[in-house]
């Protein structure tokens, strides 16, 4: 009889591959053991090993996981009661949810109506216990007609469940393009209207778009509107004109005439969608060619994105946001930002736009859910920073680090498989996300101080907004631990007051709605995270928090929800989320006369709104501080000895 066959691998040691012999595997090897010779696997030389994102990982044990659930409840079950269950699975809905929230147990109407209660207390307790939604870290996958899958977490929950698209879809015809060309382009006004718009609304944390040549886009619009008809982008200048006056078309008034005699039509951003792929082909033949050509291009899709965020047209978003990723990555600027016979100037405007790309990708993932098309985790560009310590760069750079912190422990926090871990690993990652936040603070409060000057600078109040919502998502989940739940409340509580502060102060100064850049899309969902907290908040304040501070917190959600209300006359984000909140609040069990308060905040009734004052601070600290040193605590290498003083650290950094 033969011998038995050598079971060979793929990866072969160093003396097989040189050789080009077949490798057996093993340690020592065949080849090896025979010659005598040290047998040493090189494992980076095996190309074929690529990395996987530890979210991928995740959610294929989270899906193998599920299945095999599935799987054993189906094989404990007849065949006769899995027939049953399948068709009542096909009639009851035609968009499949969570395996594990299938009913499969439906042998008889005694079942059925056992199973129909068991949902219906569910529901009950769940109503009872609002902030148990909140303070989740359930994380669910949904499934589309199209097969598409998407992760659904506490952020967006609640806004994806009760959200009602419009499927009423603005179609091109000959009279919406004929009156298009000769009325809408014709009026140079109202292309400089646009304009105007665009740069007001937009600049907030959008830096880069500060290196748009406004000459050269006058110049191109002036020359589309002499021509007086416009069916496609020539040019990737000639792009970038069209996505800006889409950009500003989209937030018009519902009772402009245009916008009502095109009857919601965007003509500027179907011109802008129908040209972009062909004159991205043109431009991405090369990826160190036209640097004009290639910003042109990224600054378009760039402006879509924040477009169809402000829509909350999800799809849309999300194509737009995976197709500025990839040309990102495609022209190597994630890679590195250093070319041959490249200027420091050219340098530094890549690296800056890279990361002005980048934290649009991190909002739309955030609005949402996790479920972000491509990954950033492995960068090698360095942080953007500034050597002229002007004002609005150090915005840019300060923006772009906190959205950097903040995504690195969500997608910690939020993992799948986080929620199985020992409380001291929970312990372990507050602790360190709050000392990083902390830092931040720290050199944030030195450079971008909330003095009385700063306060005419909206980027600055915004920045400030965006530390505290970010700080409140980051705790808000370890309320569920019972050692430590009432200092994270209590703090939870506060930093909604710094919220309420802010927001209060720029609506005093700014408060002009659309021309101030006050109305976008970051601005609607920092606003509806705050919100949906207070909401969530209020009927638990008396068992958590000091008792008989309901007007407090309900004066506070009236301005929130002032605020949305006057944001859905612009972006329909605004109504989304408002109309979420107003969902949440039908569904909630609350005491009458608490009741009553909240439907006069939802009703606009009159509600003293106080204003406060923010004290000027005065830090001093060396600029030129590594900002590594706390990117390297996002890591989670603490030592052993910190073990035991987790929770009264976290209570006192509290």
């Amino acid at each position: 009889m033969s011998s038995k066959s050598r079971s060979y691998v793929s990866i072969a040691c160093d003396n097989c591959r040189k050789r080009r012999r077949k490798c057996n595997g093993e340690l020592p090897c065949h080849y090896c053991s025979g010659k005598n010779k040290p047998c040493v696997y090189d494992k980076t030389k095996d190309k074929r090993r690529r990395r996987v994102d530890l979210v991928y990982v995740d959610y294929l044990e989270h899906k193998y996981n599920n299945l095999l659930n599935f799987v054993k409840r189906i094989r404990s079950t007849t065949k006769d009661e899995r027939l049953r269950a399948q068709c009542n699975e096909m009639l009851a809905n035609n968009d499949p949810k969570f395996i594990d929230n299938k009913d499969l147990g439906l042998s008889n109407d005694e079942s059925t109506h056992n199973n129909q209660s068991d949902k219906q207390q569910k529901e009950i307790i769940q109503l009872d216990n609002p902030m148990d939604e909140l303070v989740s870290m359930k994380w669910e996958l949904k499934f589309d007609e199209s097969g598409n899958t998407k992760f659904l977490g506490p952020p967006v929950r609640q806004v994806d469940r009760c959200l009602v698209k419009d499927s009423m879809v603005a179609m091109e015809d000959p009279e919406r393009v004929s009156y298009f060309n000769e009325t809408v382009l014709a009026d140079t006004e109202f292309m400089k209207e646009l304009i105007n718009t665009f740069f007001q609304n937009l600049l907030p944390f959008n830096l880069v778009l500060e290196e748009i040549n406004v000459d050269e886009i006058t110049r191109e619009i002036t020359s589309m509107t002499g021509k007086r008809s416009c069916y496609e982008a020539v040019s990737c200048l000639h792009l970038l004109a069209l996505a800006i006056l889409a950009y500003g078309f989209s937030i018009l008034p519902k009772d402009h005439p245009y916008f009502q005699n095109l009857n919601g039509w965007n003509p500027f951003l179907s011109i802008v969608e129908r040209s972009l792929f062909k004159l991205l082909r043109k431009s991405s033949h090369t990826t160190t060619g036209n640097l004009i050509d290639h910003s042109h291009i990224v600054y378009t899709i760039l402006i879509i994105t924040i477009l169809h965020l402000g829509n909350y047209d999800e799809s849309q978003a999300w194509v737009y946001s995976s197709i500025l990723c990839s040309q990102i990555q495609h022209v190597g600027w994630n890679v590195s930002t250093d070319y041959p016979s490249e200027s420091n100037d050219l340098s530094k405007f890549r690296s800056k736009l890279f990361w002005n790309c980048l934290v649009v990708e991190k909002i739309s993932a955030s609005m949402f859910g996790r479920s972000s098309p491509i990954n950033f985790r492995q960068l090698l560009t360095d942080f953007y920073t500034s050597e002229t310590k002007d004002i609005n760069e150090l915005v840019f750079q300060f923006n772009s680090k906190l959205w950097f912190i903040y995504d690195k422990f969500m997608g910690q926090v939020y993992s799948f498989h986080f929620n199985t871990q020992n409380k001291m690993l929970y312990k372990k990652v507050l602790m360190t996300a709050t000392q990083s936040f902390q830092d931040f603070q720290g050199f944030m409060n030195q450079y971008l101080p909330l003095n009385e000057t700063n306060l005419d600078n909206q980027n600055i109040i915004l920045l400030h907004l965006t530390f505290h919502v970010f700080l409140l998502l980051i705790i808000r989940p370890y309320m569920k631990m019972p050692e430590i739940a009432g200092s994270i409340f209590q703090k939870s509580i506060s930093i909604t007051e710094q919220c309420y502060i802010l927001i209060n102060q720029y609506n005093s100064k700014f408060g002009n709605g659309v021309t101030t850049g006050w109305y976008n899309c970051h601005y609607g969902f920092l606003l509806y995270q705050v919100s949906v907290f207070l909401l969530c908040a209020i009927p638990v304040h008396d068992s958590v928090g000091p008792p008989g501070q309901h007007n407090v917190l309900i004066q506070r959600l009236h301005l929130f929800l002032q605020c949305l209300k006057n944001g859905s006359k612009y972006l329909p984000v605004y109504n989304v989320y408002y109309q979420t909140l107003l969902n949440i609040f039908n569904n909630m069990t609350l005491d009458e006369e608490i009741s009553i308060l909240v439907r006069q905040a939802y009703e606009n009734e009159s509600i003293e709104v106080k204003t406060s004052s923010v004290e000027k601070e005065d830090l001093v600290l060396d600029f030129d501080q590594d900002w590594q040193s706390y990117v390297n605590s996002l890591n989670l290498e603490l030592n052993q000895d910190v073990y035991s003083y987790l929770e009264e650290g976290i209570l006192d950094m509290l």
